[in-house]
């Protein structure tokens, strides 16, 4: 857990110097002096076993957490250490995280991208302490602390012991990125039958029985609502919920040419927005962004899915968004979602459409999606531009 390294100081040359002392004492048979060295003698060695000893002490305890909150929000580090029978005085404690979120109520430095904040620290033995700092979230992103480090003072001599905790700590900070609205409407019904509400549909959804009328001719018999039929002596029929497919593929192309494009941070918020208006309205989203990915699929992909663990997953992978992140070919992108059947509206595209792209788009409108692109703040269809 711990990685010790032990600086001296004048520690080697001064227990040199005791040494050489404490023999010239005893062949002059000056044993008062020699019970002098050798008890500082034993002060120095117990000092180098007291610092040696720390890292089986004191334990870190390390469990997976994830604090979500959006910028300007403040929560805080929460650091729980366990000790056991060897207490520490007068150390510090330095923790470095990334610098998209700050700490408050204390100093702290900036470099390379990392906070770093310094504070003391003690623990008495057989004692659990909690270490608490404070912080502001200042932009989006992911948060971890990168470094914690301890620097542990001897009880005799100048000599100073460096604990470097060396695990992943679990804990994270996830800053979910602000909102930017988005006018224009979006909603898009396909011709088929779904699971949206919608009274202009022409499908039915028989699992869906909202209400009854009385019957007419031409009802099938086993739409009839037997138990309104004996309730008003009259034949009832069954009326069910209209409903249609209504889904939208959310796509970020954030790449412009061979690199990340100037406006990310607008990008991010508006695909925010588009996120939240879809769990809102109770709309089934995907999301994709042309960013290289290490898991099972080469790009970001959040599958189609809607409701709160949507929204939440969804928000979590626009706050990762990284410029530092390896680019994938937007059509390619698109090519590989084309493949699978999907039971879509509408697709929205955030970012520039290169002209590589055109003929994937069209394999979208045959099946029926209707494609459309957030120009400024505002989503317009774009059907024209590909239709030969």
């Amino acid at each position: 857990m711990w990685k010790t390294d032990i600086i001296d100081g004048q520690l080697s040359r001064t227990r040199i110097v005791f040494i050489i002392f404490a023999i010239m004492a005893f062949f002059l048979y000056q044993y008062l002096l020699l019970a002098v060295f050798c008890l500082f003698l034993l002060f120095f060695h117990l000092s180098i076993f007291y610092l040696k000893s720390i890292h089986k002490s004191l334990t870190l305890i390390n469990e997976m957490k994830s604090i979500r909150v959006f910028p300007g929000e403040q929560t805080s580090w929460k650091l729980s250490f366990r000790n056991g029978l060897i207490p520490i005085f007068k150390g510090s404690l330095t923790i470095a995280f990334d610098a998209n979120i700050q700490p408050t109520g204390t100093e702290f430095t900036v470099h390379s991208d990392l906070a770093e904040v310094s504070i003391p620290f003690a623990v008495f033995p057989n004692e659990e302490k909690e270490v608490t700092i404070p912080i502001e979230t200042v932009k989006r992103g992911l948060a971890r602390i990168r470094k914690i480090e301890l620097m542990i003072p001897s009880l005799f001599g100048s000599e100073t012991a460096i604990l470097e905790f060396n695990e992943i700590f679990k804990q994270e900070i996830i800053v979910y990125p602000l909102q930017r609205e988005v006018n224009g409407d979006v909603e898009n019904e396909r011709m088929v039958t779904g699971f949206h509400p919608s009274p202009q549909s022409l499908f039915s959804d028989p699992l869906q029985t909202i209400g009854t009328r009385e019957y007419r001719s031409g009802d099938g018999f086993q739409n009839i609502h037997w138990k309104a039929t004996a309730r008003t002596n009259e034949l009832q029929t069954k009326i069910f919920e209209k409903t249609t497919e209504m889904s939208w593929i959310i796509v970020l192309n954030v790449i412009d040419r061979h690199s990340v494009v100037a406006d990310l941070e607008e990008m991010i918020e508006q695909a925010a927005f588009l996120v939240n208006t879809a769990f809102i309205k109770e709309i089934p989203f995907s999301l994709l962004v042309n960013l290289r990915s290490f898991g099972d699929n080469p790009y970001f992909l959040l599958p189609l899915g809607e409701g709160p663990k949507q929204r939440q997953k969804a928000m979590e992978m626009l706050a990762v968004i990284s410029v530092d992140s390896f680019p994938f070919p937007f059509s390619s992108m698109l090519f590989h979602e084309n493949k699978k059947n999907h039971r879509v509206s509408t697709i929205i595209i955030l970012g520039e459409i290169p002209s590589d792209a055109n003929a994937v788009i069209q394999l979208f409108m045959k099946k029926g999606i209707r494609p459309t692109q957030v120009k400024g703040n505002t989503v317009k269809g774009v059907d024209r531009l590909w239709i030969s």
